[in-house]
């Protein structure tokens, strides 16, 4: 694999389901993954990935590894970046929510 020269990327997995199996555990998550082409100290293209792993992790004395790892790409896209730049306002209207907006509701009940 070679790695992004000139770049910037980003990285989150997220939604881990895990099951254990005595010293073993297998794991699966979602990941998203954004990079851009830097050029002239901005970015120029956009490239963003969706998937999943699936992990199998194994309880070691130094604890626990990941012993096997299959990525699956569900979806991605690139784009320059100039084609996006008005598009990216609108995921900041989350930001200053709060728990007695109408819009506001808890992920987990307690229930």
């Amino acid at each position: 694999m070679e790695i992004e020269k000139s770049g910037h990327s980003w990285h989150t997995i997220t939604n881990v389901a895990v099951e254990l199996k005595g010293n073993k555990a297998e794991v699966e998550s979602y990941g998203l993954t954004a990079g851009g082409e830097i050029e002239n100290n901005s970015i120029k293209n956009i490239n963003i990935f969706f998937g999943r792993y699936h992990d199998e992790f194994t309880d070691t004395p130094d604890g626990w590894k990941i012993s096997k790892r299959l990525y699956i790409l569900d979806s991605n896209f690139s784009t320059e970046a100039e084609n996006v730049s008005g598009a990216l306002e609108g995921l900041f209207l989350g930001m200053n929510l709060r728990t007695d907006s109408e819009k506001y509701r808890k992920l987990y009940n307690g229930n």
